[in-house]
């Protein structure tokens, strides 16, 4: 599919662009908490004198995540490895397309640990998924924690162009205990030149109810 050329970015005017307009831009890995090229291929979308388009994108992603997690926790709670590795790939794909590089990244581990795990229990009825659930609620603490630094730098990004959000939805504490993470960095990345596309809904989950 060609995607229209008014979503193109180019890179190194748009980095510069961002290193102007971002005072709290620090140099950092690919594997930052926010990575410059998606985030700003979503602010490309917006219009010359406002962050409306971007922001809202951003708030519906907010308004997602906490669901999202709920129901990784209870899937994790019933031992549910398929409602996990579905809820944490689709989790990976809405923060992807937005740039939120460390949530993205744990959301894959937690899916990768999931499919394999369900895969060798087919292979093996016997397969004990005890380890696979105990590695995926250590990354699941700690896919919270990085959330909730993407949306303390995405907060304060926006509110200093007058963009503010509304109130934020508390996530729930994990028990494990937090690493010592430094100030949320941004990555940079002017290679990537593609459109990325707003998140996706949620998986829809079947429940009795609906059967026929």
């Amino acid at each position: 599919m060609v995607c229209p050329s008014s979503f193109l970015v180019v890179p190194s005017e748009m980095n510069k662009y961002f290193v102007l307009q971002q005072p709290h831009r620090v140099d950092a890995e690919a594997t930052g908490t926010i990575e410059v090229g998606a985030f700003n291929q979503i602010l490309e979308l917006d219009d010359d004198d406002s962050y409306t388009y971007s922001k809202d994108m951003i708030a519906m992603y907010f308004a997602q995540v906490p669901t999202a997690f709920a129901g990784m926790d209870a899937a994790l709670a019933s031992k549910d490895l398929r409602e996990l590795a579905d809820l944490a790939h689709f989790l990976m794909g809405s923060s992807a397309s937005l740039g939120i590089a460390r949530v993205a990244a744990s959301c894959a581990g937690i899916e990768g640990i999931g499919k394999a795990s369900l895969k060798a229990t087919e292979q093996d009825s016997a397969h004990d998924s005890t380890e696979a659930l105990a590695e995926i609620g250590v990354l699941l603490g700690k896919v919270k924690r990085e959330y909730r630094d993407a949306q303390t730098w995405l907060r304060r990004w926006y509110s200093e162009r007058g963009e503010s959000f509304d109130e934020e939805v508390d996530i729930p504490e994990s028990d494990e205990k937090p690493e010592q993470d430094s100030e949320p960095t941004v990555a940079s990345d002017d290679a990537v030149d593609i459109w990325i596309p707003p998140p996706a809904p949620p998986p829809q989950t079947a429940t009795p109810e609906d059967a026929p």
